[in-house]
């Protein structure tokens, strides 16, 4: 009888191992949550009362998210009818790979977005966007397949609120002084600080000992007329795409007026069993999935769980999601 019983056991033990492999390769990574925020300012124009901001991360296209998949996902977005569509980073996983007919149907696909947002689309560029050539050339493809602007330490004031984009903190490179140029007529003084806080020339030189810098020779673009209004400034959302760096800016006492964060880059660990997040990527150790707070900043970050995968095609108990934030 003892017999039988292992026997079982390991027929039983079999079986849920099996489930939880298609739960995770076939099923969870199409489950989309909407993970929905209010980020309150008093004192906001009233312009932005009832706007829709909607934030994607972490698409991961080619192996980390087919296209039948990217559609379904695109779909989704689209139904949501957001006011001002933002992007964290990571478009594509493996363009290296990609074929041309690969590449244009991705393009083709990503194109659903363009001129949905009536406030406009803006993305930051995650390591996975300018780790290769192939990489940066991909990126650039789809932000202008998407109608999309990059902000590569840059800036812009709308309404009240100013949108701002910090360059990757792993293969690029930052420049809080810049991106705040908008609003604060002397910066530097911010980024000083950052460098002093984080005890390092630039974010990135925290993994250089997980991560090797490949060549990026990719310069900011120029700064081109953006939509501005003579509203005061009333509060400020940074677009990152790793979380780390985010407590460091925000202790640099610059933001004068509410600030939130908004990053991707942990995909919430993607396998997390028995719900414990045992991967934490380079400059998403502290910060690695939901919702912080900074009351001496003020400010908060958000870090999504984003749509695509990396590396493992399959997610588990981290499921896709994008965000919706409403001021």
């Amino acid at each position: 009888m003892p017999g039988y019983v292992a026997i079982l056991i390991i027929i039983l033990c079999s079986l849920a191992a099996g489930a939880c492999l298609y739960w995770g390769f076939f099923i969870e990574v199409k489950r989309v949550q909407v993970q929905k925020y209010n980020f309150s300012v008093p004192g906001l124009a009233d312009f932005w009362q009832d706007k829709k901001i909607l934030c994607l991360s972490d698409l991961h296209v080619g192996e980390g998210l087919p296209l039948d998949r990217l559609d379904y996902f695109l779909g989704l977005i689209r139904a949501e009818q957001p006011d001002l569509l933002l992007f964290a980073g990571d478009l594509s996983e493996s363009a290296d790979l990609f074929s041309p007919e690969e590449r244009e149907a991705y393009l083709q696909s990503l194109s659903q977005l363009k001129d949905l947002a009536p406030l406009g689309f803006y993305a930051v560029r995650g390591n996975h966007d300018i780790e290769s050539p192939a990489a940066r050339d991909f990126f650039n493809q789809a932000m202008g397949a998407m109608g999309a602007e990059a902000l590569v330490n840059q800036g812009l004031v709308l309404h009240g609120l100013q949108l701002m984009g910090l360059d990757d903190a792993l293969y690029g490179q930052p420049d809080l002084a810049a991106a705040c140029s908008v609003a604060h007529p002397d910066p530097a003084p911010l980024q000083a600080f950052v460098s002093h806080q984080l005890g390092i020339s630039s974010p990135k030189k925290a993994c250089q000992e997980e991560s090797h810098s490949p060549d990026n020779t990719q310069e900011a673009p120029a700064d081109p007329s953006r939509p501005a209004t003579q509203v005061p400034l009333q509060a400020q959302l940074v677009l990152l795409h790793e979380p780390d760096p985010a407590a460091a800016y925000l202790q640099a006492g610059g933001f004068s007026v509410p600030t939130l964060f908004i990053s991707g880059h942990s995909h919430r660990g993607q396998i997390r069993p028995f719900g414990l997040q045992l991967y934490k990527p380079c400059q998403a150790k502290h910060y690695p999935y939901g919702l912080y707070d900074f009351p001496q900043a003020p400010g908060k970050l958000i870090v999504t769980a984003g749509l695509g995968t990396v590396g493992i095609p399959a997610r588990f108990a981290a499921p896709p999601e994008y965000l919706v934030i409403q001021l």
